[in-house]
C-alpha cells in the first residue's frame, strides 16, 4: 500500500518537474 502511494507521488512529482523543466531537482527528490 505504501509503495502505491510512493509511486503516485513519484509520478506527480515527475509531471510537475517536467512541466517546470527542472529535471535536475526532480531526480534529487526521487
Amino acid at each position: 500500500m505504501g509503495s502505491v502511494v510512493y509511486l503516485a507521488v513519484c509520478i506527480l512529482h515527475l509531471s510537475h518537474c517536467a512541466y517546470r523543466r527542472q529535471r535536475r531537482t526532480c531526480y534529487m527528490y526521487i
